[in-house]
């Protein structure tokens, strides 16, 4: 028993920190302030949008 006790507490840290990247990957990023219907902001290919 003791040594399952002292495995998991060695696995604890890792598998946390697996967990938590897994689900900050997971989530996608908020953009705020962004205007689609603006033409300011630049298309896919990095030039402004026509319009």
């Amino acid at each position: 028993m003791a040594n399952k006790i002292r495995q998991y507490r060695a696995t604890l840290p890792d598998q946390l920190k697996t967990a938590l990247a897994s689900l900050l990957s997971s989530q996608r990023p908020l953009v705020r302030g962004f205007d689609s219907s603006s033409s300011s902001h630049p298309g896919p290919s990095g030039k402004p949008a026509p319009g």
